[in-house]
């Protein structure tokens, strides 16, 4: 080596060095953004960046060279994810984002529109705007022991930064007493508040939960150095994070589900036969006659997931996700297969159309084989060779499915509640035992449960009795309540909203189900409800908890329309309250409800119970009274037309009229569409709806619709 080249080396390194300094000086992310998934609001924190984005999650990423690389959260998904942001201009960037371990990746592009210092909003439950502000103190720094594992904490300007052991990541910012923030567990998704005494420099308490389940967990945490650590989950080192971020879509990965780029076989589903069983539904036999289905099909769920799909003479019917119809993974490899029974009921001869894979998820060796149609044989048609020993739906009831997603399976979870409607209102209980023995329902006690509803508190029912049941199918357990007395609505419905509304500020109390062994008893005894509904429910709770304490463990659905939309709301919260973990799903969904309670109550309830569930049918004047200056909706919202069309958010229509006829005189309510009340309006509309999600790009762009509707709404 000649001497001047022992020279020339470090000027090489002072070089680079200068240009990576440039290159890291040139991100500037600090402002708001306007961006692919809504409004982006960051801060640099040295070397990291933090902040939030629309209403849905919080961002944390390290700067490294010309990329910005980390974690971003999803709560409406429970999730976390991997980002990786370019700056192309000092006011653009373009970028990428994935749920791994899925490697299909989406674009991320914004642009900023101010570098102010934004408000932060998605760090605390309630949305409320926190600023940083500048704090050099690193009383917090260190590494801990906690109930959770090995965590390592960094502190700077009031937000917290650290590793949740080897599994993801600690965000938070400093809120009063204590930080507020979100944790990842390889790619799950938890809450967290952590109580931090400056005084005795350490945390004094903490609390953790995870995001889809209301149950509060206490976290611990001893400090075992005071050093400040090194973060090394922020941004790992991956294949997956050496991407291009080119702007043109050619070269930005889009990967389906599946691996195209290795040698193993690639999958091969087939619609393998279609019949009719004994009672006249649709069966469908599956079989993989390739290689393995990629994990993704199972573990990355959404609307769009791969799906089986059933049409009955040319019209479309609907279908399940392949996650929620082989939850053994029986297709997953080779030479598997599996039977579905469908609840899809046609004659012999009918034409059905199965098509697996319907949206296109997954890729094959041979796509030909996933659509069978077929005039479908009478039951007297010998089965298939060699069926599966077990059938894969534990229930022989109408379709259920527990999801909080607004997918096809929640779509056809709402079909069958409006179809317990229907049979709870049936005239006479034999025709509802029969009903329900019919469709493989095993009433609890195999009676209806009803009482009297004739007293003063109880004059704006309209109704000569009240009246639900607790029926049994397989591993599901189901309550539905009967709504206002049929025909009457149409005709004394003005009375009913009259009344309501005249006595919605003197009818409110505390729930009579709040005891002072009730879950968070001091919370729950501020909340307010209506006080006639608390009457209704209370009449028939006994019989209903009785029942239902006969059957722990089953996933347990509460239904309700009307009234009853309202008595299920106050079952559901009584669950909440006094039966904690005692089933292992619980799933609200109402239609035509009026509101039950205060703000405080719905606060609590959704604290307890996310994803609870209201479907309207546009112009129905019943879920608007009592009025929103007294009381609020709980959950999420589906509104809809008559022909099944759902309502955007900002074509709800305004509860101001509601507050400003609560002042008129009874007469003048007669020209509401108290018709779009009627239970068989709302099954109309319903059908219409699954008939419309059938279509494959249904539920595209409509993951957070149900939310936001119900936020709008509470918003009038």
């Amino acid at each position: 080596m000649m001497p001047g080249q022992f020279r020339l080396l470090p000027k090489y390194f002072v070089a680079i060095i200068l240009l990576l300094t440039q290159l890291s000086a040139a991100q500037d992310w600090q402002g708001t953004w306007s961006s692919s998934y809504g409004e982006l609001r960051l801060y640099e924190v040295g070397k990291y960046v933090i902040g939030d984005y629309s209403s849905v999650g919080l961002i944390f990423a390290e700067k490294r060279f010309d990329l910005l690389e980390g974690t971003f959260t999803n709560a409406g998904h429970a999730k976390a994810g991997k980002i990786t942001f370019k700056m192309e201009s000092p006011g653009e960037f373009i970028g990428s984002w994935s749920y791994p371990p899925s490697t299909t990746l989406k674009d991320w592009k914004g642009t900023r529109t101010s570098s102010t210092a934004p408000d932060l909003k998605n760090f605390l439950s309630k949305n409320q705007p926190l600023k940083p502000i500048s704090n050099s103190r690193k009383v917090v720094d260190g590494v801990y022991q906690s109930s959770l594992g090995e965590v390592r904490l960094e502190t700077q300007d009031n937000f917290l930064m650290g590793d949740n052991a080897d599994k993801g990541v600690i965000v938070g910012l400093w809120n009063s007493n204590h930080y507020a923030g979100h944790f990842t567990d390889n790619g799950r998704l938890g809450w967290f508040r952590l109580y931090f005494n400056s005084a005795n420099g350490s945390f004094s308490k903490g609390e953790y939960g995870w995001y889809r389940d209301a149950k509060v967990y206490p976290w611990t945490l001893s400090r075992s150095s005071q050093a400040s650590p090194d973060l090394t989950n922020v941004a790992p080192q991956s294949p997956s994070s050496q991407v291009s971020l080119d702007a043109s879509p050619q070269s930005t990965t889009n990967s389906t589900t599946g691996n195209t780029s290795n040698t193993a076989p690639l999958p091969d589903l087939m619609v393998e036969r279609v019949y009719l069983n004994a009672q006249g539904q649709v069966t469908v036999r599956l079989k993989n006659m390739g290689g393995r289905v990629p994990d993704d099909v199972w573990t990355h769920r959404r609307p769009q997931s791969s799906s089986v799909y059933l049409d009955a003479n040319q019209r479309p019917w609907g279908g399940m996700t392949l996650w929620s119809l082989d939850p053994e993974r029986r297709l997953q490899n080779s030479q598997g297969s599996l039977e579905w029974t469908s609840d899809l009921k046609v004659a012999p001869g009918s034409q059905v159309t199965v098509k697996i894979d319907s949206t296109n998820q997954i890729v094959e060796s041979n796509k030909a084989n996933n659509t069978y149609s077929t005039q479908v044989a009478s039951t007297n048609v010998a089965p298939p060779q060699n069926p599966p020993a077990t059938r894969v739906e534990q229930s022989t009831g109408p379709f259920l499915s527990p999801t909080k997603d607004f997918n096809m399976d929640r779509v056809r979870t709402i079909k069958t509640m409006q179809q317990h409607v229907s049979w709870v209102s049936l005239p006479s209980e034999a025709e509802v035992l029969k009903a329900l023995r019919d469709n493989g329902y095993e009433v609890v006690g195999n009676s209806l449960i009803t009482s009297n509803s004739n007293d003063a508190d109880s004059r704006f029912y309209h109704t000569d009795r009240l009246r639900a049941y607790v029926a049994v199918s397989g591993n599901d357990i189901v309550v539905s309540f009967r709504g206002s007395e049929a025909g009457k609505i149409w005709t004394q419905g003005h009375k009913t909203a009259g009344n309501i509304l005249t006595d919605a500020t003197a009818f409110k109390t505390t729930p009579s189900f709040v005891f002072p062994t009730s879950k968070q008893q001091g919370l729950a005894s501020r909340v307010e409800v209506h006080r006639g509904f608390n009457k209704a429910y209370d009449r028939l709770r006994e019989q209903i908890i009785n029942a239902l304490v006969q059957h722990q463990g089953k996933n347990l659905y509460i239904f309700g329309h009307s009234l009853g939309g309202a008595q299920a709301t106050l079952c559901s919260f009584d669950v909440n309250l006094n039966f904690d973990r005692k089933f292992a799903n619980h799933t609200l969904i109402v239609s035509g409800s009026p509101r039950v309670g205060d703000l405080n109550f719905r606060n609590f309830y959704e604290y307890l119970s996310p994803g609870a569930l209201r479907v309207v049918v546009q112009g129905d004047p019943v879920p608007r009274v009592p009025g929103s200056r007294w009381y609020v909706h709980v959950g999420d919202l589906i509104n809809l037309e008559l022909d099944g069309s759902i309502t955007r958010p900002t074509e709800i229509i305004s509860d101001l009229v509601v507050d400003v006829m609560s002042n008129l005189q009874e007469g003048q309510l007669r020209n509401w569409k108290w018709k779009n009340h009627d239970k068989d309006v709302y099954k109309n509309a319903v059908d219409g709806l699954v008939y419309k999600a059938s279509a494959s790009d249904f539920f595209q762009y409509k993951e957070r619709l149900p939310k936001a509707s119900g936020d709008a709404e509470r918003k009038l």
